[in-house]
């Protein structure tokens, strides 16, 4: 494994180790992920796959380590900064390497007041703009019809499902923005 990158997956009530890096998915613009590699040889960058899979998908750049240059990418999750009280550790939440350090530093830090009112407020907003954005995505999400969306965040037992013991507040929040692109792409008015 890679330092104290340890993480695993539960395959019918097997624990599978596994590490996890940081890389990038080419899906329109480019998007910082954690790669997890496993122990059983599969490896999951949005979605589990082979590791010949995984050969085309670097092969065609479809994952990379490094963005072009010049080319768009975005980091999901690195808006923990706003959360943060204290301005010094805000900062350094923004230059963390990875996701895993923003959020391990922000966490540990006291949080804005009102951060906990307002955090689904300032999560669907993020939301919105994405999927307006980028219609691709957009065309996935809408492509999941009326289903119920399942998020696993493992380390919130806020924002993911974690196997029936999280709220799963993404997951709940990605519908309702389902719903609002349902209704725009289909004309119904907005009151």
């Amino acid at each position: 494994m890679i330092g104290n990158r340890v993480t695993h997956r539960t395959v019918d009530g097997i624990r599978i180790p596994g590490t996890w890096r940081p890389a990038f998915i080419r899906n329109g613009h480019h998007h910082l992920i954690d790669l997890f590699i496993y122990a059983d040889g599969l490896i999951d960058c949005w979605g589990l796959c082979t590791v010949e899979e995984f050969e085309e998908k670097l092969r065609i750049g479809w994952v990379a380590t490094t963005v072009p240059e010049g080319a768009a990418a975005a980091a999901p999750g690195m808006g923990e900064w706003l959360s943060v009280a204290d301005p010094e550790v805000s900062e350094a939440v923004t230059v963390t390497e990875t996701y895993r350090e923003a959020r391990k530093l922000a966490l540990m830090a006291p949080r804005r007041k009102g951060w906990e009112q307002a955090r689904a407020a300032f999560m669907t907003s993020l939301l919105r703009a994405k999927y307006d954005q980028h219609p691709e995505l957009a065309d996935i999400l809408l492509a999941t019809d009326d289903a119920t969306l399942v998020y696993d965040d493992f380390d919130s037992a806020f924002w993911g499902h974690n196997a029936g013991q999280g709220r799963n507040w993404t997951g709940r929040l990605l519908k309702l923005v389902r719903s609002e692109l349902h209704m725009r792409r289909s004309g119904i008015p907005c009151p």
